[in-house]
């Protein structure tokens, strides 16, 4: 991952602010550590450390809301791992799912492309409904088919 250089005063003040991230950090740790006996216990939470948090305010300073140099460089480490040229992040499971049939229907697929013809087959009243839909009309596959409702 390419680091973003910044002019000198601006690389300061990301410096310092950084640090104050990772003192507010350890010192809510701290207060919380001291305050444990009175606190509830619970199952599931969020777990994160000062790198985390760190980064979340790092990239929060370039103000990319979406995808950004964290984004890209996880694309590439995750792509080298499963041994691919390259991977999409994308932001929701609908998502992952619009993009594969759409992937599926690509020309440059061939002989192995699904068809116009291909049946799609969702149940009606769920997140599937979108990728009924939506890629249907986009990629111009059958009306999606339901035999019967799934009981209540």
């Amino acid at each position: 991952m390419k680091k973003k250089s910044y002019p000198n005063k601006l690389n300061s003040l990301r410096k310092a602010v950084l640090a104050g991230v990772k003192r507010y950090y350890k010192a809510k740790k701290t207060a919380e550590a001291d305050g444990a006996s009175k606190r509830m216990i619970h199952y599931a939470g969020r777990v994160y450390d000062e790198n985390e948090m760190m980064n979340l305010v790092d990239s929060g300073l370039d103000f990319f809301l979406t995808a950004g140099r964290y984004a890209d460089k996880f694309e590439a480490e995750f792509a080298k791992y499963l041994g691919l040229n390259n991977v999409c992040l994308v932001n929701s499971g609908s998502s992952a799912n619009l993009l594969a049939l759409t992937a599926l229907t690509s020309p440059k697929l061939g002989s192995r492309r699904l068809p116009p013809s291909f049946k799609t087959g969702w149940y009606p009243f769920s997140w599937m409904l979108t990728l009924a839909i939506t890629t249907r009309f986009q990629r111009s596959l059958k009306k999606p088919w339901v035999k019967k409702p799934a009981p209540s």
